[in-house]
């Protein structure tokens, strides 16, 4: 026979052993993340934008597609997978933008939930198709891109959440301010005088919003040919549209060549794809747009 105080101890530690079960089991179910504060990776400098004024101190955000870097065409490199792999969440453009990103998050160890910045966008659709990606260049949809980067870091940080609203919400008000400026700036200009002509296909959101019409010289990664500089330079001399637009992070050699053919200044950069260094200006998404505005401004008048 077991004495009494003996099987109290028995009993007391089987609880025991049984809460420590208990713990390891309910712990594996959940992701896999390291102590310390969150990490999230965002797949362009757009992104990283919005989600690093939400985040505030809370949460350590990284980009993929850094400053002055286009988003649409990106290798896998050990230091991406590295930096997707220390994420507790990937904040992703969508809509086709980033076809490179599924082998990275694939080859990355452990669990990675992927937010998509676009949802809720009702998007505008490309001549093959497609949805066009940039929806981030009408500030009134840029909303969206806030609203998730918001519901991101609440679901990696619930401690914060009062205060990643509280941020996000300020930032809602500073797109309707920035969406207002341009709206005045572009009410100034003659309609006539409306007409984008840029590097790729990257306008067509932003034009749709203040009444431009907007041209390009060739699809995302597609090398201008001769026919593509032909039709360029008939519709820019019909349109008697005095400028053409380089973008940031694309090259500019085939534009300054057509600039060469036919006249037509070349003014820029736009800031459609990407944004300067943090800390600069226009490493801001507001003064990146701020910049586009004055330079469209300045070029068609």
């Amino acid at each position: 026979m077991i004495p009494r105080v003996k099987r109290l101890w028995i009993s007391l530690a089987s609880v025991g052993v049984a809460a420590v079960l208990l713990h390891v089991g309910v712990t594996s179910c959940g992701p896999s993340r390291p102590p310390g504060k969150p990490v999230v990776a965002c797949t362009n400098a757009v992104l990283a934008d919005f989600a690093r004024t939400v985040a505030g101190p809370h949460v350590d955000v990284r980009t993929l597609a850094g400053p002055l870097e286009s988003p649409h065409r990106l290798a896998s490199t050990p230091e991406l997978v590295r930096a997707v792999g220390e994420s507790w969440a990937v904040f992703e453009n969508g809509l086709g933008l980033e076809p490179w990103l599924d082998d990275i998050v694939k080859a990355a160890p452990g669990e990675h939930p992927r937010w998509v910045a676009t949802k809720g966008v009702s998007p505008l659709m490309q001549e093959n198709g497609a949805p066009d990606p940039h929806a981030w260049l009408d500030p009134r949809r840029a909303v969206a891109y806030v609203e998730n980067a918001r519901d991101m870091l609440i679901s990696v940080d619930p401690d914060h959440e009062g205060d990643f609203r509280a941020r996000a919400d300020a930032l809602v008000e500073t797109l309707k301010a920035l969406d207002a400026r341009i709206t005045s700036e572009t009410e100034s200009m003659p309609l006539v005088r409306r007409r984008l002509f840029t590097v790729h296909d990257s306008m067509r959101y932003f034009a749709a919003r203040y009444g431009f019409e907007a041209r390009a010289l060739a699809p995302v990664g597609i090398a201008p040919t001769e026919q593509m500089n032909e039709e360029a330079s008939a519709w820019l001399m019909k349109e008697r549209t005095p400028c053409m637009f380089t973008e940031a992070g694309h090259d500019e050699e085939a534009i300054r060549a057509l600039s060469f053919k036919n006249g037509r200044r070349v003014v820029g950069p736009l800031w459609t794809d990407t944004l300067d260094a943090p800390g600069k200006p226009e490493g801001t998404y507001d003064g990146a747009m701020r910049a586009n505005i004055e330079r469209i401004a300045a070029g068609l008048r």
